[in-house]
């Protein structure tokens, strides 16, 4: 059992989230880190009025709210769900990443062998190269809708991932031990960065 608060990670994808749990469990906490099982949880219980499970009542850190695997099933993002999140856990604390808008667009295009940008294309019937616009207009709507539920409630966490190392965020928790790797993201595979850049750029063209 983890002591101390609940914490929930309500930030979209590629914002931190392994980083996050890599932290937690470092520090003996117990982490909830979804692979869609966790959007899925969520948001069928708030459609349903059924409960969430009770060891997460346990954790330290609950994180990865979102689903795009398999590219035919909907895309699921219980992260936008954080005012019913709040709801049901009255005493957790909501930790909202943000960070470099190119940088995360990029990565929601190329990571996980493009998972992300295959199955939001695939249901929106987009092709990928249009998914940067229709994400960017969801990530302002996002931190919007979050800072104004929380407007002075200081269960909200805003971590900027550019100007905040995982060791400041260790420190702003009271979180001792810290992750002897200090970037957010592991870096890109084999291709070159510069390439994956162009592509990118190439996407958000006019």
């Amino acid at each position: 059992m983890s002591d101390g608060p609940l914490f929930i990670h309500i930030s979209p994808d590629w914002c931190g989230q392994e980083k996050l749990a890599e932290l937690f469990r470092l520090n003996g906490h117990e982490v909830v880190e979804g692979n869609g099982d966790v959007a899925e949880a969520i948001l069928y219980a708030q459609a349903s009025g059924n409960d969430l499970p009770q060891t997460w009542n346990s954790a330290g850190l609950i994180t990865g709210l979102s689903r795009h695997a398999p590219h035919w099933r909907p895309p699921l993002e219980a992260w936008r769900s954080f005012a019913w999140l709040a709801a049901q856990f009255p005493k957790a604390r909501f930790i909202l990443t943000t960070r470099d808008l190119d940088g995360w667009l990029l990565d929601l295009l190329i990571r996980d062998k493009s998972a992300a940008a295959r199955c939001h294309a695939y249901h929106h019937g987009l092709s990928e190269d249009q998914m940067p616009e229709l994400w960017e207009t969801a990530w302002h709507a996002h931190i919007s809708a979050v800072k104004a539920h929380f407007a002075g409630d200081p269960r909200l966490i805003h971590v900027d991932l550019e100007d905040e190392t995982p060791a400041d965020v260790a420190q702003r928790l009271s979180l001792p031990l810290v992750p002897a790797d200090a970037d957010w993201h592991q870096p890109y595979g084999d291709q070159p960065e510069r390439a994956l850049r162009n592509a990118f750029h190439r996407a958000v063209s006019p």
